[in-house]
């Protein structure tokens, strides 16, 4: 049953006075999920059956780690782990081209959901507002506040977005009063798995959250804190550059390599030394692309059938995964790939689903002329972002219900051909 904001805000009114004595039932197994949007780094899956050891058992870390285990000096001792506004927006190099939806919208729209709503923070406020402001007066009153609200977040019939900022902010004040060990190892396993929502709101309080948890505690941190962190910051700059807020991936990627480097080599899984230095990759050929940008709209607007045209497109598909914006930009190309790929995207509804083999076999000749644009690439990042891309969506066409045998095994001939490039 859906509950309203204010539905479920008269549900934590009439448990607010007893919420000391609700037990504080917890999830005692970390999972993590990659969520409706697929990128580069994933959150790696663990075995509900086979929980990984704890985040403070490293009592005999290397020498290296004790002594340089501090984030970069941009990012401060106890960062705020539930921020209100979503990481770089207000650096973001390309707003979203249209508002398309159905099968090829880019991820931009997702990507912007927020972390809660207006009158979803106003309902926390006016019942909790008042109490952790005086809880603030002392560490211990700051832990007892955190037990509370992790306990709220229990109640039945609250909604998941009301549930997870409950367990951010307990998280918050027990960081804040420096609660035992054993108290943020149990919220920390009830608030990861609320933390796998691919948007930049959540990757960023995930980002804040696990850097928070692993300076505070540097000399315990065992090697999945330190791991976790990194592939967190990996994550966050991914979808940073998917929705073209470039500048703050690259302060991703920093911190990223940072945590990277706080693990021995023994520690560094041949997983997370792939995702890392794809995701560096990926940062740097964005970082590239936005200097480069201004001085190719421009000669684009001067002659949209110009060569600048072209790399435009190519950053909208692989850096942006927008092919509504890339269809616009090489609406006027000279290059075959680009000009085929313009004309699948300029005849195809933007709203379309693949809810009827008419619909997959208009799709997958749009995501064929996407794979077709491959060799375009200049570098292998752009490359191997091109190719993710369109595998993907590829893959999504193969395995559809309505698919005929005949477009299904279309798509598959078409992602070994990528596989081979």
């Amino acid at each position: 049953m859906r509950h309203t904001v204010q539905s479920q805000s008269n549900i934590i009114r009439a448990s607010a006075g007893r919420l000391r004595y609700v037990p504080l039932t917890l999830v005692l197994v970390i999972a993590f999920e990659a969520g409706g949007i697929h990128h580069l780094v994933a959150s790696r899956p663990i075995d509900p059956n086979n929980p990984p050891g704890g985040l403070f058992e490293n009592h005999r870390h290397h020498a290296a780690t004790t002594a340089t285990a501090k984030a970069p000096a941009t990012a401060s001792s106890r960062p705020p782990v539930v921020p209100l506004e979503s990481a770089g927006k207000a650096n973001s190099l390309i707003g979203p081209h249209k508002d398309e939806g159905g099968f090829f919208a880019a991820p931009l729209a997702m990507l912007q959901k927020p972390l809660v709503t207006p009158n979803e923070k106003a309902s926390f406020d006016e019942l909790f507002a008042s109490d952790i402001k005086h809880a603030q007066n002392s560490s211990p009153a700051m832990v007892a506040m955190s037990q509370r609200l992790a306990s709220a977040e229990s109640i039945p019939g609250l909604g998941p977005r009301m549930k997870r900022y409950l367990t951010l902010q307990a998280m918050q004040l027990a960081l804040e009063g420096d609660a035992s060990k054993a108290i943020l190892q149990e919220q920390m396993q009830t608030l990861l798995p609320q933390l796998a929502e691919p948007t930049l709101a959540v990757a960023s309080v995930r980002a804040s959250l696990l850097t928070a948890l692993t300076q505070a505690h540097s000399d315990t941190a065992s090697p999945l804190l330190l791991q976790l962190t990194c592939s967190a910051w990996s994550n966050l700059a991914v979808l940073q550059v998917r929705s073209g807020h470039w500048a703050s991936a690259g302060n991703s990627a920093k911190q990223a390599r940072h945590w990277f480097r706080q693990l021995s080599p023994k520690e560094r899984s041949t997983e997370l030394t792939d995702v890392t230095q794809r995701m560096a990759q990926l940062v740097n050929f964005a970082q590239q692309a936005a200097i480069l940008r201004p001085r190719l709209y421009h000669s684009y607007q001067t002659n949209p059938a110009d060569k600048a045209g072209d790399k435009l497109a190519l950053y909208a598909l692989a850096l942006l995964q927008d092919p509504w914006q890339a269809a616009e930009f090489a609406a006027h190309s000279r290059t075959p790939q680009l000009k085929a790929m313009a004309a699948a995207f300029g005849n195809l509804p933007g709203q379309l689903q693949p809810t009827s083999r008419g619909n997959v076999k208009k799709l997958l000749t749009a995501a064929q002329a996407i794979a077709a644009v491959v060799p375009l690439a200049d570098n292998a990042a752009e490359r191997d972002a091109l190719i993710e891309y369109a595998r993907r969506k590829l893959a999504e066409l193969a395995l559809n219900k309505n698919a005929s045998k005949a477009d299904a095994a279309a798509a598959s001939q078409t992602i070994q051909q990528l596989s081979g490039k």
